[in-house]
């Protein structure tokens, strides 16, 4: 039996750790003959993929390639045979890590206000080839770059705890850990908007003239002092203190004659989509020569009466 005639003595490897490959990964596939000039012919669960003198492979593992419809797996198969006619044949199963897309994240509020917390970000439990992890990320600038959230639960819903002041994207990636092998699947982002708040404006108006906000404004006491609020859908007047002087309503406009020296007035301004502001203050003064005259009145007539011609 000359050289090139025996039975190849073939082992077979992959490019992967534990033959377990990430869904999209590139894999290499490497058959090793004892005797040179061997032709190697790979198949995939029985469908012939290379037939020649090369003992490597590379492909992508995709949809083209079905897995095994019993396993799931994918059964490689090489057969080699030598110059002389001999062969020889290894086989090796190959794992998926696979992670299929769920659904997209969801949220009750898709727009909030400044200053206050997100409603939960919800998602659907993932289902994939090995144990589930979650990772939850934010971003800061309209998606350009992600970051961890630090303490976020290893779930499938993220409960935010903290106000935001500006638009964050959330995103959920999705770990699946099979054979030590660890596949990552970036979930698609959701968006939570931050309104713009309104803008708040407050006049106050008696008979010494017109003031705005954080002016001050001097009237007599028992005065009507008429107020009216701007840039909002509805309005609510507070007094000092925090008293509301007129409960939330559409009407921008709000009269009293109550005010004594030092009283404040200001406006809390909402918009449609029910943020809101405050407006500085107008404050009361009620000071030397704004008071109501003490007025005596005398005549030159005895008991005020006269005669015609007088």
């Amino acid at each position: 039996i000359g050289s090139g005639t025996g039975a190849p003595n073939l082992q077979t490897t992959t490019s992967t750790l534990n033959n377990t490959f990430c869904t999209g990964d590139v894999v290499t596939f490497t058959a090793t003959s004892t005797i040179a000039g061997s032709n190697f012919e790979f198949r995939i669960n029985g469908g012939q993929i290379q037939n020649g003198t090369s003992n490597t492979y590379s492909r992508t593992i995709d949809g083209s390639i079905p897995p095994n419809a019993l396993t799931g797996n994918y059964i490689v198969t090489v057969l080699v045979t030598s110059p002389g006619g001999c062969t020889a044949t290894d086989t090796l199963t190959l794992f998926e890590n696979n992670i299929p897309l769920p659904g997209g994240l969801t949220t009750a509020s898709p727009t909030i206000c400044s200053g206050d917390v997100p409603q939960p970000i919800v998602g659907a439990t993932a289902v994939a080839s090995g144990t589930v992890d979650y990772v939850w990320m934010r971003s800061l600038d309209n998606g350009v770059t992600y970051n961890t959230i630090g303490g976020a639960a290893n779930a499938a819903t993220y409960t935010p705890t903290s106000a935001i002041v500006t638009t964050t994207f959330y995103r959920r990636d999705i770990v699946s850990t099979l054979n030590l092998v660890s596949c990552t699947l970036e979930g698609a982002p959701i968006q939570v908007a931050v309104a713009d708040p309104p803008t708040p404006g407050l006049t106050a108006t008696a008979i010494s003239g017109t003031k705005t906000a954080s002016d001050t404004l001097e009237i007599c006491p028992g005065e009507m002092v008429n107020f009216t609020a701007t840039g909002g859908a509805t309005y609510r007047f507070i007094g000092s203190g925090g008293v509301t002087l007129q409960s939330r309503s559409a009407s921008s406009t709000f009269s009293t004659n109550t005010l004594i020296n030092l009283d404040t007035v200001q406006v809390e301004v909402f918009n449609a989509g029910g943020c809101s502001s405050f407006s500085e203050l107008i404050t009361i003064n009620i000071g030397s020569g704004t008071g109501a005259p003490n007025l005596q009145t005398t005549t030159s007539t005895l008991n005020n009466t006269f005669c015609t011609g007088d």
